[in-house]
């Protein structure tokens, strides 16, 4: 199930507040890679830039307007496991509850239908395959995805 999240206006302050203490430019990285499995390529000096990204981090409000930026379209969702599941797009997850980390596939394995997720975390050099229940306990399935 869908519930989108309001990230349009001040009354969606309180829920997108989500900042990471450990760097201010994992959610403008996050959404770099993310938008870069879509073909749309942004600096991170104008991610960072356009997501109003500080040393505390930055809010899901402020990565959709980056992902805007680049002309993508964005919508921040929190996802049962069943939506999940049937997630086709790149996003972005708020990760641990204090991190972003990009989404870049969902994907059924071919030997026994266990369901997984490649992400990348921009802490680290390469993207890794995680169960989709592993992202979703991790994320409590709020995401940006995003949108050509």
């Amino acid at each position: 199930m869908r519930r989108p999240l309001d990230v349009s206006g001040v009354g969606a302050e309180r829920e997108l507040a989500l900042s990471s203490p450990r760097s201010g430019a994992c959610g403008p990285r996050a959404l770099q890679l993310a938008a870069r499995a879509l073909g749309k390529n942004g600096s991170l000096v104008q991610l960072s830039r356009a997501a109003h990204a500080t040393a505390a981090g930055t809010s899901l409000a402020g990565l959709r307007t980056a992902a805007e930026s680049l002309g993508l379209r964005a919508r921040g969702v929190q996802l049962d496991r069943e939506a999940l599941a049937q997630l086709r797009t790149p996003a972005v997850a708020w990760w641990q509850g204090n991190h972003f980390v990009a989404v870049l596939t969902v994907q059924e394995s071919a030997w026994d239908a266990a369901q997984t997720a490649t992400i990348h975390d921009p802490n680290e050099k390469e993207a890794r395959t995680v169960p989709l229940d592993t992202l979703l306990a991790q994320s409590g399935g709020i995401l940006l995805v995003l949108m050509r």
